[in-house]
């Protein structure tokens, strides 16, 4: 038993007041025994209406398809997100992970933390 990194790879609009597109690059955190539970973390950059913005996130994130019974794995998750030069946020999404193409999962992701999201994954696969 093995604690295992996922890395992963993302564009993400945010909504809302100013409305930005960020790049971020992250990795996931999974615990030996648990195929529901990880945690994570993400760094993003990108532009917006002001210029130049970007973000942090802290996240923990629960399967619901642990088995990969479904080819789409549904997921929830929430955490904090700190928008630079705005706020700490609360932050709460809904996604779903495809299935493998080679050594990816792409994805696609809502969720709400200081603005509405809706973000594109690839997460590598572990």
């Amino acid at each position: 038993l093995s604690i295992s990194f996922i890395p992963s790879l993302r564009v993400d609009l945010l909504g809302g007041d100013p409305t930005a597109l960020h790049f971020g690059v992250g990795v996931q955190v999974g615990f030996p025994g648990s195929n529901y539970f990880t945690i994570g973390g993400t760094a993003a950059i990108g532009g917006g209406e002001d210029g130049l913005s970007g973000r942090g996130d802290l996240y923990g994130r629960i399967s619901l398809d642990p088995y990969r019974q479904l080819s789409w794995e549904p997921y929830i998750g929430a955490g904090v997100t700190t928008i630079i030069d705005r706020a700490t946020y609360l932050l709460a999404f809904a996604g779903l992970d495809g299935p493998k193409a080679g050594p990816i999962k792409p994805g696609v992701e809502v969720g709400v933390g200081g603005a509405f999201r809706l973000g594109v994954t690839i997460r590598f696969a572990e």
